[in-house]
Order: structure tokens, then C-alpha cells, then sequence
């Protein structure tokens, strides 16, 4: 038996809002990854930063005669 329009239009509203819903998880998993990975940058750059300053101290320290 074959949907009459108004079933079909009304199984498509459903999957298409199903779909909507799908495509915002994806975006807010995305979203998430994204920030990981931003977070992951600033401890990378904060780890190098502190090597750079005790490097530098390093080499200002007068050497021991």
C-alpha cells in the first residue's frame, strides 16, 4: 500500500529532522575535537616556553671557576 503525499511528506519531516539532529552532534563533536586540539596547542606552547626560559637562564649563568 502506497503512502498518500501528506504520510510521505510527513515520514520525510521526520527523517530530515532526524538527520538535522544527526549533522549537530557531528558539529558539536567537531566543535569539541577543536577545542582538544586548541587545548593540546597551549600546553605545547606553555612547555616550550618554559624550556626557552630555563635554556636562557642557562646560558646567562655565570660559569663556575
Amino acid at each position: 500500500m502506497e503512502l498518500n503525499v501528506k504520510e510521505q511528506t510527513e515520514k520525510l519531516q521526520g527523517e530530515l529532522a532526524q538527520a538535522t539532529r544527526q549533522l549537530q552532534q557531528v558539529d558539536n563533536q567537531m566543535a569539541q575535537l577543536q577545542q582538544a586540539k586548541n587545548n593540546q596547542v597551549a600546553v605545547i606552547l606553555k612547555k616550550q616556553g618554559a624550556l626557552e626560559l630555563l635554556q636562557s637562564l642557562s646560558a646567562e649563568k655565570p660559569e663556575k671557576k
